[in-house]
């Protein structure tokens, strides 16, 4: 009896530990959390949503891009643990931005995302939206 309560209680605190780095459910981030900041030629481009670090760059870009920017689809890549949300601008600003967040150990997508097949055959989840935060997915670092 000692024993299958010991079994049974590691088995619970593995579950309660567990669910603790479970995945936060987030999104790519909305233009307006998304912060630029002079790097080397271009921009280096900050967000942080529901605790989520993102990070982009763009050496070519002006400082009005940011103003000019509009969300524009998110790829799902679970086995390199990433996500990649596009925005795109005017060419004249630099023609748009990729923010990422990495080295994440789980991640599934929501209903808004569908599979897109892709040149080289593999096929990734997609999703494209008016609003960027409509591109919910869950993530575990």
């Amino acid at each position: 009896m000692y024993r299958t309560r010991s079994v049974l209680g590691a088995f619970s605190l593995f579950l309660a530990s567990s669910s603790v780095a479970l995945a936060a459910t987030t999104s790519c981030p909305a233009v307006s959390s998304i912060t630029q900041t002079p790097s080397g030629d271009g921009f280096a481009y900050t967000a942080k949503v529901d605790g989520i670090q993102w990070k982009g760059e763009h050496p070519r870009a002006t400082s009005d891009m940011i103003k000019d920017l509009k969300f524009d689809v998110a790829y799902l890549l679970a086995k390199q643990g990433m996500v990649a949300c596009e925005y795109r601008a005017d060419p004249k600003f630099g023609g748009g931005l990729r923010m990422v967040v990495t080295r994440a150990k789980s991640l599934r997508a929501s209903d808004q995302w569908a599979p897109e097949t892709q040149p080289g055959g593999n096929v990734l989840p997609r999703c494209s939206a008016a609003d960027p935060t409509q591109c919910r997915f869950d993530i575990a670092k």
